[in-house]
């Protein structure tokens, strides 16, 4: 009888994968798994290394740019952002939208560590085929239409204030390009 439940989406991937034909990795001998797993699919070692790189650039910007909001948040008067105290613009509703560091340079600059990520998770298949790149792709999409929602809502919540925060912040995601 199969241990594995149902109702996780991974294994029921996996279970229709299988068609009665393909087999587990842990159900193929060892041989053959460890014959599979010498096949160079990045080229050399240091394809690997910049792949990892490129995939903590991305975390740390993800991070780094969301504790700057976090700090920002728990004490806004005494908030310093790279060594310097943050600015901001106040809000006729009296909420406090960040000019400084990161959210200086897009209003949604941590979308860009999630981007790099999703594509770092791509690069080991190289480029012979789009589908590994279905997701990077189907992400960034997703981000964009919530950048867009969330531009809507702030505009019709802040009025002028948002359109003066737009025109000190003018990107929305990737400074120079969106």
């Amino acid at each position: 009888e199969d241990h594995r439940s149902r109702d996780e989406p991974v294994n029921l991937v996996l279970d229709i994968g299988e068609g009665g034909v393909e087999q587990h990795p842990e159900d193929q001998p060892r041989s053959r798994l460890a014959k599979e797993l010498e096949v160079e699919a990045v080229g050399p070692w240091w394809g690997a290394v910049i792949i990892v790189a490129i995939n903590f650039l991305g975390l740390y910007i993800f991070r780094a740019v969301n504790l700057q909001k976090h700090k920002f948040r728990g004490d806004p008067e005494n908030a310093r952002i790279w060594g310097k105290k943050a600015e901001y613009l106040e809000t006729a509703q009296g909420n406090k939208l960040l000019l400084s560091g990161f959210w200086g340079w897009s209003r949604h600059f941590n979308y860009v560590g999630d981007i790099i990520m999703a594509l770092s998770w791509s690069l080991p298949c190289l480029f012979d085929s789009l589908l590994p790149y279905f997701y990077p792709i189907y992400f960034a999409i997703l981000l964009i239409h919530r950048e867009r929602r969330d531009h809507k809502f702030c505009s019709a919540k802040y009025g002028a204030d948002w359109d003066r925060y737009c025109e000190k912040v003018r990107w929305r995601i990737i400074p120079g390009i969106y």
